[in-house]
Protein backbone atom coordinates (compact mmCIF):
# COMPACT_ATOMS: atom_id res chain seq x y z
CA UNK A 1 0.00 0.00 0.00
CA UNK A 2 1.46 2.97 -0.80
CA UNK A 3 1.82 5.96 1.26
CA UNK A 4 -0.64 8.13 0.15
CA UNK A 5 -3.36 5.43 1.27
CA UNK A 6 -2.03 4.85 4.02
CA UNK A 7 -2.33 8.90 5.20
CA UNK A 8 -5.70 8.83 4.16
CA UNK A 9 -6.50 6.09 6.32
CA UNK A 10 -5.08 7.82 9.10
CA UNK A 11 -6.62 11.18 8.54
CA UNK A 12 -10.63 9.56 7.48
CA UNK A 13 -12.46 8.89 10.52
CA UNK A 14 -15.48 8.10 9.04
CA UNK A 15 -17.17 6.34 6.47
CA UNK A 16 -16.66 8.30 3.02
CA UNK A 17 -20.75 8.27 1.61
CA UNK A 18 -22.23 10.85 -0.77
CA UNK A 19 -20.89 11.07 -3.87
CA UNK A 20 -16.94 10.54 -4.17
CA UNK A 21 -14.34 11.25 -6.76
CA UNK A 22 -11.11 9.94 -6.97
CA UNK A 23 -7.85 10.97 -8.84
CA UNK A 24 -4.82 9.63 -9.16
CA UNK A 25 -5.05 6.65 -7.19
CA UNK A 26 -3.93 3.19 -7.76
CA UNK A 27 -4.75 1.08 -4.75
CA UNK A 28 -7.73 -1.65 -6.49
CA UNK A 29 -8.31 -2.63 -2.26
CA UNK A 30 -8.74 1.16 -1.71
CA UNK A 31 -10.72 1.69 -4.47
CA UNK A 32 -13.09 -1.29 -3.62
CA UNK A 33 -14.10 -0.18 0.08
CA UNK A 34 -14.64 3.24 -1.13
CA UNK A 35 -17.18 1.37 -3.37
CA UNK A 36 -18.82 -0.30 -0.60
CA UNK A 37 -19.01 3.24 1.44
CA UNK A 38 -19.75 5.66 -1.20
CA UNK A 39 -23.53 6.57 -2.63
CA UNK A 40 -21.71 7.15 -6.20
CA UNK A 41 -17.88 6.55 -6.93
CA UNK A 42 -16.22 8.14 -9.99
CA UNK A 43 -12.56 6.97 -10.40
CA UNK A 44 -10.65 8.61 -12.82
CA UNK A 45 -6.77 9.67 -13.73
CA UNK A 46 -5.73 6.20 -12.73
CA UNK A 47 -3.06 4.06 -14.60
CA UNK A 48 -4.58 1.40 -16.96
CA UNK A 49 -3.69 -1.29 -14.87
CA UNK A 50 -5.97 -0.11 -12.16
CA UNK A 51 -8.69 0.01 -14.89
CA UNK A 52 -8.14 -3.40 -15.72
CA UNK A 53 -8.47 -4.57 -12.32
CA UNK A 54 -11.25 -2.67 -11.10
CA UNK A 55 -13.29 -2.92 -14.69
CA UNK A 56 -14.55 -6.22 -13.72
CA UNK A 57 -14.93 -6.01 -9.82
CA UNK A 58 -16.78 -2.63 -10.00
CA UNK A 59 -19.33 -4.34 -11.84
CA UNK A 60 -21.51 -5.20 -8.66
CA UNK A 61 -21.26 -1.59 -7.77
CA UNK A 62 -23.58 -0.07 -10.20
CA UNK A 63 -22.83 3.09 -8.60
CA UNK A 64 -18.93 3.07 -9.38
CA UNK A 65 -17.37 4.15 -12.94
CA UNK A 66 -13.90 3.90 -13.74
CA UNK A 67 -13.61 6.41 -16.14
CA UNK A 68 -12.28 6.51 -19.35
CA UNK A 69 -12.00 10.08 -19.29
CA UNK A 70 -9.04 11.67 -17.67
CA UNK A 71 -11.23 14.32 -15.65
CA UNK A 72 -15.25 14.43 -14.81
CA UNK A 73 -16.85 16.57 -17.11
CA UNK A 74 -19.51 16.75 -14.31
CA UNK A 75 -19.57 20.42 -12.25
CA UNK A 76 -20.89 20.08 -8.79
CA UNK A 77 -21.32 16.55 -8.77
CA UNK A 78 -19.77 15.25 -5.47
CA UNK A 79 -19.77 15.75 -1.78
CA UNK A 80 -15.66 14.78 -1.51
CA UNK A 81 -12.72 14.55 -3.65
CA UNK A 82 -9.55 12.33 -3.11
CA UNK A 83 -6.44 13.08 -5.20
CA UNK A 84 -3.33 11.85 -5.21
CA UNK A 85 -0.69 14.44 -6.14
CA UNK A 86 1.01 13.44 -8.82
CA UNK A 87 5.30 14.46 -9.88
CA UNK A 88 4.67 17.62 -11.56
CA UNK A 89 3.83 20.72 -10.75
CA UNK A 90 1.16 21.54 -13.27
CA UNK A 91 -0.63 18.25 -13.61
CA UNK A 92 -1.27 18.58 -9.66
CA UNK A 93 -2.42 21.64 -9.93
CA UNK A 94 -4.79 20.74 -12.57
CA UNK A 95 -6.33 18.06 -10.51
CA UNK A 96 -6.52 20.07 -7.90
CA UNK A 97 -8.59 22.38 -9.76
CA UNK A 98 -10.97 19.77 -11.36
CA UNK A 99 -11.78 18.40 -8.07
CA UNK A 100 -12.71 21.77 -6.72
CA UNK A 101 -14.95 22.49 -9.68
CA UNK A 102 -16.36 18.88 -9.33
CA UNK A 103 -17.42 19.61 -6.23
CA UNK A 104 -20.98 20.67 -4.57
CA UNK A 105 -20.49 23.61 -2.52
CA UNK A 106 -19.51 23.31 0.96
CA UNK A 107 -17.87 19.77 -0.52
CA UNK A 108 -14.16 19.29 0.81
CA UNK A 109 -11.26 17.76 -1.33
CA UNK A 110 -8.25 16.00 0.26
CA UNK A 111 -4.82 15.32 -1.43
CA UNK A 112 -1.68 13.51 -1.07
CA UNK A 113 1.42 13.33 -2.35
CA UNK A 114 5.14 13.62 -1.51
CA UNK A 115 6.84 16.67 -0.19
CA UNK A 116 9.86 16.20 -2.91
CA UNK A 117 7.45 16.04 -5.82
CA UNK A 118 5.58 19.40 -5.23
CA UNK A 119 2.86 18.70 -2.40
CA UNK A 120 3.88 21.25 -0.26
CA UNK A 121 4.25 23.79 -2.98
CA UNK A 122 0.78 23.00 -4.96
CA UNK A 123 -0.50 23.31 -1.04
CA UNK A 124 0.97 27.03 -1.16
CA UNK A 125 -0.66 27.15 -4.39
CA UNK A 126 -3.93 26.09 -3.51
CA UNK A 127 -4.16 28.93 -0.22
CA UNK A 128 -4.64 31.28 -2.77
CA UNK A 129 -8.19 30.16 -3.23
CA UNK A 130 -8.74 30.21 0.27
CA UNK A 131 -8.10 28.62 3.42
CA UNK A 132 -6.48 24.93 2.70
CA UNK A 133 -5.84 22.74 6.20
CA UNK A 134 -2.44 20.18 6.87
CA UNK A 135 -4.44 17.23 8.18
CA UNK A 136 -0.74 15.11 8.16
CA UNK A 137 3.18 15.59 7.94
CA UNK A 138 4.54 12.69 7.58
CA UNK A 139 7.50 10.65 6.79
CA UNK A 140 7.76 13.41 4.09
CA UNK A 141 4.51 13.17 2.95
CA UNK A 142 1.45 15.66 3.75
CA UNK A 143 -2.21 15.13 3.28
CA UNK A 144 -4.29 18.29 3.22
CA UNK A 145 -7.80 19.80 2.96
CA UNK A 146 -10.16 21.91 1.35
CA UNK A 147 -13.33 23.54 0.98
CA UNK A 148 -15.62 24.48 -2.22
CA UNK A 149 -17.24 27.25 -0.86
CA UNK A 150 -20.81 27.00 -0.13
CA UNK A 151 -22.18 30.16 -1.58
CA UNK A 152 -19.97 32.13 -4.22
CA UNK A 153 -18.44 35.30 -3.07
CA UNK A 154 -20.17 38.05 -3.91
CA UNK A 155 -18.37 41.41 -5.78
CA UNK A 156 -18.68 44.60 -3.43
Amino acid sequence: MDTNIKLFEQVIQAPLTGAVLTLGLDDPRYLMGLAEQAERLWVGHTSSATVATLGGRLRRYPHATVAEDVFPTEEAAFDRALIALPRGRELARALLWTALRALRPGGSVMAAGANDIGAKTVQKDAEALGAVFTLANKARHRVFSMQRPAKPATAG
